[in-house]
C-alpha cells in the first residue's frame, strides 16, 4: 500500500481520471505512483532537476511493480520533455502537469519557461506552492491560464493551497476565472471562499488573530499600521461569508 500524507491525498484529488501526468519535482514519486496504482492516471513522467530524487522515484516504481508505466526524466522544469519524448519515442505526451512543494515564484517560472510544444498539449496544471501563493495566482493571468478550481488542506498544523488551472481560449488575461480577483481571492482562493471550507475558516481566524496581535504594538510605523488595517478588513470581509458559531 502506498501511503500518502493528507496534503498529498488532497493534491491527488484534483487530478482527472485518465490523465497522463508530468510530475515536476517528483521527489520520491509516491503521489504519481499512488495515482497509477488506483487507476486514476494512465501514465506518469516523473521529473526532477536532480538525479538523487529520480533514482529514489525509480526505485519506488520498481518496488510497486509500476516501472513500465513511468518515464524517468532529468529536467529543469519541463524544458527537457520534448527532446526526451523525441529520443525515446514513448508515444505518450502529458496532458496534466503537477508542480508541488516549491515556492510560488519558482512555480511561476517553471510555467513561464515551459516549451510551447508542451504548453499546447496541457489541459490541467495542478499547483501547490509552498509560499508566495497570491503571487502565483496573479502570475497565472500573465501566463494566459485561468483558475478552474482551488482548495486548502490542513496537515500536521500547516495549511496548504492547491490550484487547478487551465488554458482559457482567446482570453489573454486568463479568462473570466481570474477577472477582478480581489486580495482575499488571491490569498485564499475564490473557490475555497465560495465553498466556505471549514479549514479555510480556521485559517482566516488564525490570520486575523495574528494581524490583531501585530496592531497591538504601539511602536508600529503608521504606514505599516495602515497596511495591516487594510489587510485585516479584507480578511474580515472574507470571513463574513462564513456562518458564525
Amino acid at each position: 500500500m502506498i501511503r500518502l500524507s493528507q496534503r498529498l491525498k488532497y493534491i491527488a484529488s484534483f487530478v482527472d481520471r485518465g490523465s497522463v501526468l508530468a510530475d515536476v519535482g517528483c521527489d520520491h514519486g509516491l503521489l504519481s505512483l499512488r495515482l497509477l496504482k488506483d487507476g486514476i492516471i494512465e501514465h506518469a513522467f516523473l521529473m526532477d532537476i536532480n538525479p538523487a530524487p529520480l533514482a529514489k522515484a525509480e526505485e519506488n516504481a520498481e518496488r510497486y511493480g509500476l516501472r513500465d508505466r513511468v518515464d524517468i526524466v532529468l529536467s529543469d522544469g519541463l524544458k527537457a520533455l520534448p527532446e526526451y519524448i523525441r529520443k525515446n519515442k514513448t508515444g505518450l505526451f502529458p496532458d496534466t502537469v503537477l508542480i508541488s512543494g516549491v515556492g510560488g515564484r519558482l512555480t511561476s517560472e517553471i510555467i513561464a519557461h515551459t516549451p510551447g510544444v508542451v504548453r499546447e498539449k496541457i489541459k490541467s496544471w495542478i499547483l501547490s506552492p509552498q509560499s508566495e501563493v497570491p503571487e502565483c495566482r496573479r502570475s497565472l493571468m500573465v501566463s494566459g491560464l485561468g483558475i478552474k478550481d482551488d482548495g486548502i488542506v490542513e496537515d500536521q498544523g500547516k495549511y496548504y493551497f492547491v490550484i487547478k488551472a487551465g488554458a482559457s481560449a482567446g482570453e489573454p488575461d486568463g479568462g473570466p476565472e481570474n477577472a477582478c480577483m480581489n486580495e482575499a481571492e488571491c490569498r485564499y482562493g475564490r473557490y475555497s471562499l465560495l465553498r466556505k471550507d471549514p479549514c479555510l475558516k480556521e485559517l482566516l481566524e488564525r490570520d486575523m488573530t495574528g494581524i490583531e496581535a501585530l496592531l497591538d504594538n504601539r511602536e508600529l510605523p503608521d504606514n505599516r499600521r495602515g497596511e495591516l488595517l487594510s489587510e485585516l478588513e479584507d480578511l474580515k470581509g472574507a470571513y463574513s461569508g462564513f456562518k458564525m458559531p
